[in-house]
């Protein structure tokens, strides 16, 4: 099971709970029987008919709480369902479908909304007139193709679509309890710590629970229901340094039941923390520009990994398009991406990790196809990529990682057989920068994890990043960062840092890895939180920049609350 940061960032309270073998189910039925008349009656004159058609039904039901300074901002909720109708002509080898239509795929209709009431008559009328759409939309898609196939010579043109042995998965759909009045208190409570901060511009804390209810059904036989909730507690908050530099930190706390979320204490515990590590931030020395070894621990070290390696270990959304490769890595099975110590494992089977909750786990994937556990890098060497039913040139089946539309990893797993204990990590750090003549090296003790939610001065690092070039590959700015004396071990925080010319070689330069592997939330592919199970690491050499000398200045006036004068 996932949680979908985009449905709990969407806002959820409860569902109905529903018979659990599904025969009751009305979006069931209403899907059963319009997929047998499309199948069996659905032909435009001159025109094939469908050789498959598939429906899938989301359901999100959500609630997003938000506190501010003590009081509440916002208790918001939103209750909707939506409908993805996949109707294609041709065959297997070469159909209709918008992954073989490559830029054609512009005809694709894709999501349209759903009645959330279970009301047959009302469901049925909405997927007839999306079948209907769907079905047209691929008879010009397969016009398309066939022109530009009659033009072009593709060599080793994958199958439009891997034949997969059909499942049948029955789940009892959601069922959310969740104390609103409770939770509203817990709120006031923690972002009132805020208060204490005067040096704050802007704080908040959030918690957000949704459920969420998926119906799949397809011609072949496969057909799945699946219910599942998520919980989030959120907090952050907003600084301004002396000299104009704004300063964000985040804290993201995922639960799969109410009961795990943080108590009242914990909250703000985490509160203060956080308020205390920005005060410190906006005191701290802006970073000079540097070319060297950094260490990425903790948390910074699971970001590390997953920033670089979550979107490149999927392949293509799209597939093999028509005129074009299918994506770059799945053309690069076999070579070398990482030291040969280190191996990469994605798993949608497991559950937790030391103990600890992890958040990419799930039984089938959006194709009804049961989840896999892989080995994606071994010793090194890319193996495979995870991947649905649109083959590539190099995969032909799927592994059963196709999420939210396109192929996504779940729980990542970094495999080390050069681990050394915190305090060897760091002196081999030291030792590095002392090879290069350096005075100083970096440990980066948090990476930011969620750009959205970022501050305005560290958006701008992020994109001058991306912008300086030369790199095939984007970390995101450091939050905490420090400078570290090569002659005594002495560590100083800095702001204001980010990362330039970042490309995948930088994987390559991994010299060792810690032996502290821990568990950690991060947000994946598609808005997802899942979870990535990784050491500290450190790096022979990447390059940090300063940020730009320009800043914009704070208010005018204090924050009333703040200003004794009144």
């Amino acid at each position: 099971m996932r949680i979908l940061l985009s449905a709990l960032l969407l806002l959820a309270t409860a569902l109905p709970a529903i018979a659990k073998d599904g025969e009751h189910d009305a979006v069931f039925k209403a899907m059963t029987d319009e997929l047998d008349r499309s199948m069996t009656k659905l032909e435009l004159k001159g025109h094939p008919k469908p050789y498959y058609v598939s429906y899938l039904v989301r359901e999100y039901d959500a609630r997003n709480m938000s506190a501010s300074f003590g009081a509440i901002t916002d208790n918001t909720q939103n209750h909707m369902r939506d409908l993805n109708c996949d109707v294609r002509i041709g065959d297997y080898k070469q159909d209709s479908s918008a992954a073989s239509a490559g830029r054609f795929a512009g005809l694709f209709g894709g999501e349209s909304s759903l009645s959330v009431d279970d009301n047959y008559d009302a469901l049925r009328r909405e997927l007839w007139l999306q079948t209907d759409s769907a079905y047209k939309k691929a008879i010009e898609r397969m016009k398309a193709i066939e022109i530009y196939l009659k033009q072009h010579t593709i060599e080793d043109k994958p199958d439009s679509f891997a034949r997969e042995k059909p499942t049948v998965h029955i789940e009892p759909l959601s069922h959310v309890e969740f104390d609103t009045a409770k939770w509203e208190d817990e709120l006031r409570t923690a972002s009132a710590v805020f208060r204490d901060y005067p040096d704050l511009s802007s704080s908040r804390a959030d918690v957000v629970v949704a459920g969420e209810d998926r119906w799949f059904l397809n011609s072949e036989g496969f057909r799945y229901r699946m219910g599942e909730s998520g919980f989030l507690a959120y907090l952050s908050a907003q600084a301004m340094a002396p000299d104009g530099m704004r300063l964000t930190d985040d804290e993201m706390m995922p639960a799969w039941h109410e009961k795990e979320l943080p108590s009242t204490d914990q909250l703000k515990e985490s509160a203060r923390a956080l308020a205390e590590r920005l005060k410190k931030l906006a005191a701290a020395p802006i970073v000079s520009n540097y070319r060297g070894p950094v260490m990425f621990e903790g948390q910074a070290g699971g970001e590390f990994f997953h920033q670089l390696l979550d979107a490149k270990l999927a392949a293509n959304a799209g597939g093999i398009r028509i005129g074009g490769g299918g994506g770059d890595m799945q053309e690069r099975l076999g070579e070398r991406f990482l030291p040969k110590f280190i191996s990469v494992i994605d798993d949608p089977t497991a559950k937790e990790y030391n103990g600890v909750t992890l958040f990419g786990n799930y039984e089938v994937d959006d194709e009804g196809v049961e989840g896999q556990k892989i080995t994606l890098i071994e010793k090194g060497l890319l193996k495979t990529l995870c991947i649905g039913r649109t083959p590539t040139r190099t995969i032909k089946q799927s592994n059963g990682h196709f999420k939210n539309g396109s192929a996504v990893t779940s729980n990542v797993f970094i495999e080390s057989e050069n681990k050394l204990s915190p305090a060897a990590l760091k002196a081999r750090l030291i030792e590095l920068g002392k090879e290069d003549g350096l005075k100083e090296v970096y440990i980066v003790r948090k990476l930011i994890s969620n750009p959205v939610e970022s501050g305005a001065t560290m958006i701008q690092s992020l994109l001058k990043a991306i912008a300086s070039g030369g790199g095939d590959a984007t970390l995101y700015p450091p939050v905490m960062i420090y400078k570290v004396s090569t002659e005594d071990g002495h560590e100083e925080l800095c702001r204001g840092a980010s990362f330039a010319n970042v490309s995948m070689r930088v994987l390559r330069d991994i010299e060792a890895t810690g032996d502290d592997t821990k568990a950690y939330p991060v947000i994946g592919q598609g808005n997802s939180v899942t979870s990535i199970v990784a050491p500290s690491v450190v790096v022979k050499e990447i390059e940090i920049q300063r940020p730009e000398r320009t800043t914009s200045k704070g208010p005018v006036l204090k924050n009333p609350y703040f200003d004794k004068d009144q």
